[in-house]
């Protein structure tokens, strides 16, 4: 599920924000959530692999060519830099 709303409890059902880049690769029950107000996005970057299972939490950055591995867990307002991996199940 690409787009959901966050999981946030001060989200207040108001339309928010997911930004996507190109070539981004998604697998099978990959979840990454809109930001939780509008004045901050959840931004992915571009040519970015997520593996199956893998998650990313509102208002999380993801750059360019990062690569989280099954079952990896990205919190809300985390960024992960270009480039970087995460395991599987971290």
């Amino acid at each position: 599920v690409i787009g959901d709303a966050p999981q946030d409890i001060k989200y207040d059902g108001e339309p928010t924000r997911l930004i996507v880049g190109d070539g981004n690769t998604f697998r099978e029950h990959v979840t990454i959530h809109r930001s939780n107000t509008l004045e901050e996005d959840t931004r992915i970057g571009s040519e970015n692999m997520f593996m199956a299972n893998s998650h990313v939490g509102h208002n999380a950055l993801v750059g360019n060519r990062a690569i989280l591995a099954n079952g990896a867990l990205v919190g809300g307002h985390a960024m992960i830099g270009d480039g970087a991996f995460l395991s599987g199940n971290a």
